[in-house]
């Protein structure tokens, strides 16, 4: 894996952590409209599945491009040699 596809991987989990605060901060507001205190628990779990999955779909997508990047400089290196 290249050092930039390593950095736009800890980009994309700073992006899926925000995801997940922002999440929590809506399901916990909405938990305490309900109930009076930050007791939605379904609301967080709910935050961590949607921010965990957004999180690995990003990470497969970028270990597919940075795949096919490797691939594709391959093939260049080897026309380039013939």
């Amino acid at each position: 894996m290249t050092p930039r596809t390593k950095r736009a991987i800890v980009n994309d989990g700073v992006k899926c952590f925000f995801e997940f605060c922002i999440l929590c901060g809506l399901f916990a507001m909405y938990g305490w409209a309900e109930k009076g205190i930050f007791t939605c628990g379904a609301g967080w779990l709910a935050a961590v599945f949607v921010a965990g999955g957004s999180f690995i779909l990003l990470v497969r997508f970028r270990i597919q491009e940075d795949r096919q990047l490797q691939k594709r400089a391959l093939r260049m290196q080897r026309y380039k040699e013939e």
